[in-house]
């Protein structure tokens, strides 16, 4: 079975651990997009699409130091590289494409969900050679979570979920904007990680937008309010990215998956209802 084994790449320069993996990502944003403009398309290269990737499946506590950051930047690479694929065939209107890219989206939400909770796991995590902990740890300290003598010593601290998630989004490549697209797509087919990921990057772009362009010092990567969000959109005015989730079905569909909610929840209150009033039937009788 060919297999991308990220590990063995990581493994193979020990010293220069990111060098090689560190390429992968833009020699296939390359080769995508000369597919595009010879080929018109990337059926040359759909086979990377659904192309399995070796993890470890150790336990990461059992590892010593070196381990552990192997392990880290295997899942790390991973994600970069599920994410490149996906923004490469985001530009692909074939259903085939569009149901590979559904299934990489949830893997995407499946191992940034572990590689939170590894990194919480391990004291001072690093990511890419980066250290995660200077931010984390600034915000404990502000707390009263550590002190400065024991800040010196191998101590673990154990990083929350919100502070993670905006460090990791600053590693990795932001989303293309149509991404958002693909909730007009088979509503319900797919899990709701990979439909609340969607759904955050549509309001992601709805946020963005609101920076005047004339103000804007990031070209095409518009920057949220806050300073800390990104998103691609390209050679594309907001108003033609806007026109596009319109004609994509992108706001039916996100009525369409409200009306499911509220069913859903009308539907878990009379459960309760019903099982409360079992409950009570009981104790009477009793």
């Amino acid at each position: 079975v060919i297999a991308l084994n990220i590990p063995s790449l990581l493994a193979c320069e020990k010293e220069k651990r990111h060098k090689t993996c560190d390429y992968l990502c833009p020699v296939l944003g390359l080769k995508a997009a000369c597919e595009i403009a010879l080929n018109g398309e990337l059926s040359q290269i759909d086979a990377a699409l659904e192309c399995p990737v070796h993890l470890p499946s150790k336990d990461i506590l059992e590892l010593e130091r070196d381990g552990q950051m192997l392990f880290l930047d295997s899942y790390f690479h991973t994600i970069k590289w599920f994410r490149e694929l996906v923004n490469c065939f985001l530009s692909t209107s074939e259903k085939e494409h569009q149901i590979k890219i559904m299934k990489r989206l949830s893997n995407i939400v499946q191992l940034e969900n572990e590689l939170i909770t590894m990194l919480n796991d391990i004291p001072d995590p690093k990511l890419g050679g980066s250290s995660l902990i200077d931010e984390t740890a600034k915000l404990k300290l502000a707390k009263g979570k550590i002190t400065t003598k024991n800040k010196a010593k191998n101590v673990q601290i154990k990083v929350k979920e919100d502070a993670i998630r905006p460090k990791l989004e600053c590693l990795f490549r932001p989303f293309h904007c149509n991404l958002a697209c693909l909730l007009g797509f088979e509503v319900g087919s797919y899990d709701w990680g990979v439909v609340r990921l969607l759904l955050k990057e549509l309001s992601k772009f709805m946020r963005c937008c609101l920076v005047p362009q004339k103000a804007n010092p990031f070209g095409s990567k518009f920057q949220a309010p806050s300073g800390k969000e990104r998103i691609d959109i390209g050679d594309q005015s907001p108003e033609k990215v806007a026109e596009h989730f319109l004609k994509e079905g992108v706001f039916k569909a996100i009525y369409k998956l409200l009306k499911k909610i509220v069913k859903c929840k009308i539907e878990n209150d009379q459960m309760e209802f019903s099982q409360k009033s079992d409950s009570s039937v009981r104790e009477k009788n009793d």
